[in-house]
């Protein structure tokens, strides 16, 4: 049950790349506007600049997420100054959810212990590594599986 290997488990970067292609989109849209329109509306640099936060928003989330192991302890960064440290031996619960569709199988892995909780998924880098660890290293009675199929 003893395991030395480091793990690190990160978002995909296509979240980041799609929402910095959004930005660089909906930015020519403004600067095409302004440049061949006789006079832009104020409401297209206000409609722009509030549909860019958010895509800004989840650049941040998707590169700052990430999970560490680092033989019995799994750190945990959510964000900026969220991040917290646990030993394995401290997981009270994992619920494990495999859906099966036509385009394959997804699976999402909640790990739980007193007091925090966090999520891994099957597109994350570094998942079956995690997720190998995780059935390894943690005692069978406390791991649920809950299995759908969609057609």
């Amino acid at each position: 049950m003893q395991s030395e290997k480091s793990i690190i488990l990160k978002n995909p970067p296509i979240i980041f790349n799609l929402c910095l292609f959004l930005i660089a989109a909906m930015a020519a849209l403004v600067i095409i506007t302004t440049i061949f329109s006789e006079a832009p509306h104020p409401a297209i640099y206000i409609c722009t600049g509030l549909m860019t936060l958010p895509c800004i928003i989840v650049m941040l989330w998707s590169k700052l997420y990430k999970i560490t192991v680092d033989g019995q302890q799994i750190t945990v960064r959510k964000g900026l100054g969220v991040t917290y440290c646990f030993d394995i031996s401290e997981i009270v619960r994992v619920e494990r959810r495999i859906v099966d569709t036509q385009m394959g199988q997804n699976e999402k892995m909640v790990i739980k212990t007193d007091s925090k909780h966090f999520a891994i998924e099957t597109l994350m880098e570094g998942f079956e590594d995690m997720q190998k660890y995780i059935l390894e290293n943690v005692d069978g009675e406390k791991i649920s599986i809950l299995k759908n199929t969609f057609v």
